[in-house]
């Protein structure tokens, strides 16, 4: 299902179309953002990129990058897949931002084996990075999210497990990055669900 967003206002989660979806969506859910933000993302993007040579020569296609943000790095074996046949295309960029420091499971090289069975896959490129926010405020992650993605030119799309079921009370105390990137993210963003 797509949804488009609503604008964002002091109290534009409280019967939110869209966070009603993103809370109780059963299968992927893929939120555009407003025409609004797509130009303003646009026009960040155009104002960091090189200007062009005056006779450019001829290039292949630049590859999209994918912008996947998980809580612990051990959810990725349970979605990589998935995205790769439904979202990437080969020579593509993934990047990962992981916000739950360390891995739980102690596996300091699950990143690098996840790399490798993607790039056997046909993705050009796997990065990992973590998010982090000194207060551990979800809404400054969400911004980063946001921030990276508007500088991206390649970015096509953001990519989040969805852990936004704990209540409108509990969100409107603590925020959650699914809230936020739902009304503020300028690409693309796509909500799974956590498989149960």
């Amino acid at each position: 299902p797509r949804v488009s967003r609503a604008a964002a206002g002091a109290l534009a989660e409280f019967g939110s179309v869209s966070r009603y979806c993103y809370q109780h969506c059963p299968v992927p859910l893929l939120l555009l953002p407003s025409p609004e933000l797509q130009a303003e993302a646009a026009a960040v993007a155009a104002r960091r990129a090189p200007a062009p040579p005056a006779a450019p020569p001829p290039r292949p296609p630049a590859a999209d990058e994918i912008l996947l943000v998980v809580n612990h790095l051990e959810e990725l074996a349970a979605v990589w897949q998935w995205l790769l046949d439904n979202c990437a295309r080969k020579g593509d960029k993934l990047s990962i931002w992981h916000v739950a420091g360390p891995s739980l499971s102690g596996m300091p090289s699950l990143p690098t084996a996840l790399s490798t069975q993607m790039r056997r896959r046909g993705l050009g490129e796997v990065s990992f990075s973590h998010l982090y926010s000194s207060t551990g405020d979800n809404q400054d992650m969400a911004e980063q999210v946001c921030q990276m993605a508007e500088r991206s030119p390649a970015c096509k799309l953001v990519v989040l497990l969805n852990y936004s079921r704990r209540g409108l009370v509990q969100e409107a105390l603590y925020g959650s990055i699914a809230s936020h990137l739902s009304r503020h993210c300028p690409k693309p963003l796509l909500l799974l669900q956590q498989p149960e």
